[in-house]
């Protein structure tokens, strides 16, 4: 096996580890605020919650049921583990954004 393959298998792996923490985070914020939202706004948000943890689980999923050499498996990882990280990260910049607005 290739240095650089051992690299990329343990970047991937990596990633889907983080996806997986992305998701607990999503299902602590939904169980922190459920009693905070009215009933139709409760509903969008709880399906919008459940659409992104599932999500966030994919990736583990696909490394635990089989790391194929093929490129189109790690493409669809990697993917799905982008996918999830740039929801995060967006999420992570609103909530500081609303934090450091709320203060000044």
């Amino acid at each position: 096996m290739s240095a650089l393959k051992i690299i990329l298998k343990f970047v991937l792996y990596a990633g889907a580890v983080a996806c997986c923490l992305a998701g607990l985070w999503v299902i602590y914020v939904a169980v922190a605020n459920f009693r905070e939202m009215q009933f139709p706004e409760w509903l969008i948000v709880l399906i919008l919650e459940t659409i992104y943890v599932c999500l966030s689980f994919t990736p583990a999923f696909m490394v635990l049921k089989g790391l194929k050499t093929k490129r189109w498996h790690w493409v669809l990882i990697s993917t799905a583990e982008a996918i999830v990280l740039a929801l995060v990260l967006c999420a992570i910049f609103v909530m500081i954004t609303l934090e450091t607005s709320s203060r000044g």
